[in-house]
């Protein structure tokens, strides 16, 4: 029997607006919350309980006498894992340069390096020439070291006439930048510094106008509860307190923003987010006003947030410039618009189709477009003719595509490639010699420019399946597993879940994951589930608000999935993370049963309070506003806060959030642990529930690999200790 650790439970009680499930009538839910202390996270009371539970997490995890052992097995298998270098993003075009960011050999945090564009091509045509690695006339130089500044890069942009590189490096790990610039051919960094920046619903590039200066997002106040943000414009050598305010909105103080630039400079384009990735987006003609860019955003593209829409290229069509925009609508559509009339029109140039989502898109040259279309989760590249608008198929080995970048000036097209079993791989595609009648032939090249790594993720592969939800519902999944061993009743499999945002689980590398296959002999299984972005926009909307429990039930078919058809005797471990950490617990607090432990990491768990959670808007399209009578009425029936019950038995539980997280503040994690650890107190049989508040850990980890590792091998240590799992060292 675990004793945990007392936590004061308050009197308070709210009332919120309900309606009845056979009536629209409106009544008042009482609702107890004892532990409305905890969202303070300033207070000394707070403070206490934090360090408390920290302290209790190490002294369980000291009873394991094989714990340092262990310990250091984890660790040599990260560090096994990736021992070169790993490139982690497309190149980013800088005038005669590119640069291109790398990590590993070692490296705490990554570097940014340098290659002469004319080197580069040179390797491309004759890659066999430097026996499939890079060792150019002009070898590559190191731009940009992150270590040095001592925080992980959060976003970056080249100024249009490629001299400058802006950069956002993080602040104490958390999700808040200082915006730097260095000077891209001799590596000067300017004294200008940009602070109390952040992009808050998802991570953009930085913005410039020619070479002079850069959009920014900026918030009056570093505490989100009174803070707004507002895009501000920076001429370069200039002090932060002169930039000038583009827009804000005081209507709506919880509005984001971002802005691109066109290609020709002459338009800005104004995407405004409210509570997710949808947006809606203005349009501006470029004048200059000084040295200062005059903006008047009177023309609207969107004007609504149904829909992500997001600017790709600028293409000619019939004698008509039109600037080219990407939008999930209808699975994933292309419109162009037309800006040169007094009356700007929108032309559709890709339809949706219902078997294929359009997940990505770039304009080339000025007749092409490339599609990155997905089915069932695994990508298809297409090539569209503006000309005559045919959509031919490109042959590629590429499964799927994470990241796609692209040089007009070269018309180099360069993927990056995301897999299960080992890092990011990136491609190459000329787009000059990309004609729509020989797409379907065309060289998809891997472009290799360091040795290839020897990595203990060799022998694993993966699976799709397809399992049935409550609904009838196929929801696809897949499997990861070392094929050195076979599937046997004592293998252990982890379960990972997202469903939010419309955010799809596409494969992709991670360490810590095949740490737990290769150290425990397990597998690890990755669900589609619905709340994701795996079948466009409607299998997003699909379990949103009144619909929130079909995410619960794609995981309790997951599970039991799982544990029905591999035939292990244990069953799957549940994790999440963000939004997915709080779909696990709900799941978990339904059906306990089904689940042998749950790891659960920054989770937004008091989803009756987001306002003092640090949600803000964000998540309201998802599972709904807790202010609004029927909505509140569809959460309280599935909210792991208000459902945990005294005396059920819940399984083990490790929580993780970080101190520098304002998007999602740790008393989330705070008030579910003490709730957990109240309802089982007086169990015989209750479970190991513990926490870990990290330091200087943000909601995006922009951390050291150092630090994620010790975080990762934590994890596992607990798991270890909780469940009695074996390590196997071969």
């Amino acid at each position: 029997m675990f004793e945990y650790l007392p936590a004061r439970r308050s009197q308070t009680v709210e009332s919120f607006s309900s309606t009845t499930a056979d009536s629209d009538s409106i009544s008042q839910v009482r609702v107890p919350n004892p532990y409305d202390w905890l969202e303070d996270i300033s207070s000394d009371e707070t403070r206490e309980f934090v360090a408390a539970q920290n302290a209790a997490l190490d002294r369980y995890l000291s009873t394991d006498t094989s714990g340092s052992s262990a310990k250091n097995s984890f660790m040599t298998l990260l560090q096994s894992l990736v021992q070169g270098e790993v490139v982690n993003q497309a190149p980013q075009s800088a005038g005669k340069y590119y640069l291109l960011r790398v990590s590993g050999c070692g490296r705490a945090f990554p570097v940014t390096v340098k290659i002469w564009k004319q080197d580069l091509q040179t390797f491309l045509q004759f890659p066999g020439s430097t026996s499939n690695s890079f060792s150019p006339h002009k070898p590559p130089q190191v731009f940009h070291d992150e270590s040095d500044e001592g925080g992980t890069l959060l976003s970056s942009g080249v100024s249009k006439g490629g001299k400058y590189w802006a950069y956002s490096t993080s602040v104490k790990g958390s999700d808040w930048g200082v915006i730097r610039v260095k000077e891209i051919e001799t590596g000067r960094v300017f004294p200008d510094e940009i602070c109390d920046t952040k992009f808050n619903n998802i991570t953009k590039p930085i913005s410039w106008w020619g070479d002079l200066g850069f959009f920014y997002q900026f918030w009056q106040s570093c505490t989100e509860h009174n803070a707004k943000p507002q895009l501000r414009y920076h001429a370069l050598g200039t002090s932060q307190a002169d930039d000038r305010v583009i827009h804000e909105d005081n209507a709506h103080p919880g509005y984001c923003f971002w802005l691109q630039v066109s290609d020709d400079e002459r338009f800005a384009f104004l995407s405004i987010y409210s509570a997710g990735q949808t947006c809606q987006i203005r349009a501006a003609r470029i004048s200059n006003l000084g040295d200062q860019p005059k903006l008047d955003f009177n023309t609207e593209v969107c004007d609504n947030f149904d829909y992500k829409w997001e600017y790709i290229g600028r293409i000619s069509r019939e004698g008509q410039q039109l600037y080219v925009f990407y939008t999930d609508r209808n699975n994933g559509e292309i419109v162009g618009l037309s800006l040169g009339s007094i009356s700007p029109s929108h032309v559709l140039l890709v339809e949706g189709i219902d078997a294929q989502t359009l997940k990505l898109a770039q304009a080339i040259g000025d007749d092409r477009i490339l599609l990155i279309r997905s089915v069932d989760v695994r990508d298809r590249l297409q090539l569209l003719s503006i000309a005559d608008g045919k959509v031919t198929a490109m042959d590629s080995p590429i499964d799927t595509v994470f990241h796609v970048g692209y040089d007009s000036a070269s018309q180099d097209i360069f993927i990056i490639e995301s897999s299960f079993s080992r890092p990011l791989s990136l491609w190459h595609i000329d787009g000059k010699g990309l004609g729509i009648s020989r797409a379907h032939s065309v060289v998809t090249r891997p472009v290799k420019l360091y040795p290839e790594l020897n990595s203990d993720a060799s022998g694993v592969s993966n699976k799709q399946v397809f399992y049935s939800s409550a609904d009838d519902t196929k929801i696809p999944m897949f499997l990861v597993s070392d094929d050195l061993h076979p599937i046997s009743a004592d293998t252990p499999v982890l379960l990972y879940v997202y469903g939010g945002f419309g955010i799809s689980v596409i494969p992709h590398f991670r360490p810590d994951f095949l740490v737990f296959i290769k150290a425990f002999r397990g597998i690890v299984a990755f669900a589609n589930i619905r709340g994701g972005g795996e079948y466009g926009r409607s299998w997003y909307l699909a379990a949103c608000k009144e619909r929130r429990q079909r995410v619960l039930d794609d995981i309790h078919g997951a599970l039991k999935y799982l544990t029905d058809t591999l035939g292990v005797k244990r069953k799957p471990v549940l994790m999440g993370e963000s939004m997915g950490a709080l779909n696990s617990m709900s799941a978990v607090v339904q059906h306990p049963d089904l689940v042998s432990a749950a790891i659960l990491n920054a989770g937004p768990f008091d989803v009756l309070h987001r306002g003092k959670s640090g949600l803000g808007m964000r998540g309201l399209e998802d599972i709904g506003d807790e202010k609004v009578p029927n909505e509140f009425a569809a959460i309280f029936k599935w909210s792991p806060l208000e459902n945990a019950r005294v005396g059920h038995q819940y399984p083990p539980a490790l929580f993780t959030a970080g101190d520098q997280d304002d998007l999602v503040r740790y008393s989330n994690s705070c008030k579910m642990v003490a709730t957990l650890q109240h309802v089982q107190r007086k169990l015989e049989g209750n479970s190991a529930i513990y926490l870990r508040i990290c330091e200087n850990l943000g909601h995006g980890g922009a951390i050291s690999t150092v630090k994620a590792a010790s975080i990762s091998v934590e994890r596992w240590l607990w798991l270890k200790t909780t469940l009695g799992l074996k390590i196997y060292d071969e």
